[in-house]
């Protein structure tokens, strides 16, 4: 199950805390709820990691920001009857939805996509789980799932929260984005040095304390969180 870590809670914009730990409602292993009171929250909330807005579920929001990240298709699948995996798929905005498949199926699922060209993240916790998350580019797993996911998975998330995946997203874009930062300049610069050196107009030893001083600088810069970049 997904749920909140102990001890959190919700708190409205002037911040009250409004629902406890133990108001949270999980209905299935996809879907976490909250409720204040009886009914559905109606208000805008902040949850640790980020804000879920108004009439929003946590994993309606979610995949929004993922959408937001990049991720260009989402698709749940579930051993869940018809009926439920329709009303969840509905609700929190998935591309597409499979009930009642096997994990022959998902891992069926995750090789088709493949060979249409697509790179596939599978994110899951059972044990019917894992072969998916072998057959996929990249498997995810939750740290409170099966061990044998666990050691399947490519990742382990450590929190149980599903915001991690947005983290783990936006972590990835920056690196990304800061690998290919780094190469232009080094390739660059150092095109330019060598360019330099062949026309005389600097030393050897002046063209490698400036390569040296480069390789220093951009390192230290990769240092910076990658969030923060």
């Amino acid at each position: 199950m997904i749920g909140l870590a102990a001890g959190d809670g919700v708190v409205d914009p002037v911040g009250r805390p409004q629902l406890a730990v133990g108001a949270v409602v999980q209905s299935s292993d996809e879907l976490l709820l909250v409720r204040r009171g009886t009914e559905p929250h109606i208000g805008r909330w902040t949850l640790p990691g980020g804000r879920v807005e108004r009439g929003e579920l946590l994993a309606e929001a979610v995949i929004r920001e993922l959408r937001e990240a990049g991720l260009s298709k989402i698709v749940m699948m579930t051993g869940d009857s018809e009926r439920t995996a329709k009303a969840i798929a509905k609700r929190v905005g998935v591309d597409e939805y499979y009930a009642e498949v096997l994990p022959e199926d998902k891992a069926g699922f995750c090789e088709k996509e493949k060979a249409a060209g697509r790179k596939v993240i599978m994110i899951g916790d059972g044990i019917n789980d894992s072969p998916a998350l072998s057959a996929a580019n990249v498997g995810i797993a939750i740290s409170d799932g099966a061990e044998l996911a666990r050691e399947i998975a490519d990742i382990t998330v450590g929190a149980d929260n599903l915001r991690e995946l947005v983290t783990l997203k936006k972590i990835s874009n920056g690196l990304i984005r800061r690998i290919s930062r780094n190469y232009r300049m080094i390739v660059g610069f150092n095109a330019g040095l060598i360019g330099l050196g062949v026309a005389g107009i600097i030393m050897p030893t002046t063209s490698a304390l400036l390569h040296n001083t480069s390789t220093l600088v951009i390192g230290l810069k990769s240092m910076q969180n990658l969030l923060d970049a």
